[in-house]
């Protein structure tokens, strides 16, 4: 199994995000020779979490 985060920056719609998973699916199942039910990937939408706490992004925390 192979698991992928991605973390957006940018306000983009759901058709958007939609076509954005099925990609990378597709790109990490042919690159690692997994099926592509196999893979999951996780959006984090930090546009939304902006939003909910009204204040700009910073850097993540590493």
């Amino acid at each position: 199994m192979a698991v992928a985060r991605i973390d957006l920056l940018e306000v983009c719609s759901a058709e958007q995000k939609e076509r954005l998973i099925k990609d990378v699916e597709r790109a990490i199942s042919d690159a690692i020779a997994v099926p592509e039910a196999r893979v999951r990937i996780v959006v984090v939408d930090q546009t939304l979490l902006q939003a909910a706490e009204n204040q700009p992004y910073n850097e993540p925390w590493i």
